[in-house]
């Protein structure tokens, strides 16, 4: 490869194509995500809060062996299979249904999930009744509406922003320039589960103006909570198949079994 190539949003020479094969080379017990770790401390490659871009790392090689320009080592292979078909462990949790309306249930609070037996819950709850199931990737921040009584409502994942998502970037403004600078100042929301036995009428139609509401800065990381924008979805089947836009790309390829460019859904 001559001159340079935008990789990943990252300037990359052939310099640096030939450091990354020295690092496979000379390393031949590393596996992908040590590799990618290292590549990050070599490049200083982090995210504003100081965090390795590590999932950014991992892009980054996999576009380069794309290329025929490097060769990985093989995956590891797990022995629990895939393991985003996982289930979280169960949690003991009520399922009595909730039907008050919306003044009776308040105040309705959103919390960080911040101590061990709420992440614990958060991951049973989103395995067992969300309909693609769970399982983080990369930096994400968890949130749980509860009720006055101190009930679980809701659920609430947003992840790292897809690098590339054209609607997105048509409609923000964004050119490759302008998206490689300001895409760590987004995110994407991954999961929004309303637990099968909350009935209020109420609280299904408000639901997104209380994640909304609930502003400031939040937990002990002083995170804010993110700016949300919604459409209210008229699908009948809502809580079976929501109403997330057109599927493009890898999401579209996957459902006719081929493959695809770009694209995302959560």
């Amino acid at each position: 490869m001559d001159g340079i190539t935008l990789i990943q949003g990252r300037e990359t020479t052939r310099e640096d194509i030939e450091l990354v094969s020295h690092l496979i080379e000379s390393n031949p017990s590393w596996h992908r995500t040590r590799l990618s770790k290292e590549l990050c401390e070599l490049w200083n490659w982090k995210a504003a809060n100081g965090q390795m871009k590590d999932m950014a790392a991992r892009s980054f090689l996999l576009k380069l062996e794309g290329k025929g320009l490097i060769t990985l080592p093989l995956k590891r292979k797990h022995s629990g299979g895939n393991s985003a078909s996982v289930a979280a462990p169960p949690i003991l949790h009520s399922t009595d249904p909730i039907t008050s309306k919306l003044k009776d249930l308040n105040p309705v609070r959103v919390e960080p999930v911040d101590d061990a037996h709420q992440l614990a819950l958060f991951n049973c709850l989103l395995s067992q009744y969300h309909y693609l199931s769970y399982h983080a990737v990369g930096k994400n921040m968890k949130y749980m509406a509860f009720d006055r009584e101190d009930r679980p409502l809701a659920c609430l994942l947003f992840g790292s922003a897809a690098w590339k998502c054209a609607p997105r970037d048509e409609f923000i403004g964004w050119d490759a320039q302008k998206r490689e600078r300001n895409v760590n100042m987004i995110t994407n929301n991954t999961r929004f589960l309303i637990l099968p036995w909350v009935e209020s009428p109420t609280w299904r139609a408000t639901s997104w103006a209380v994640w909304q509401g609930a502003s400031g800065v939040t937990g002990r990381t002083g995170t804010p909570i993110p700016s949300i924008c919604w459409r209210r979805s008229l699908r009948e089947n809502a809580s079976r198949e929501p109403a997330t836009g057109r599927q493009t790309g890898h999401a579209l390829a996957r459902r006719r079994g081929g493959t695809g460019t770009t694209g995302t859904r959560p």
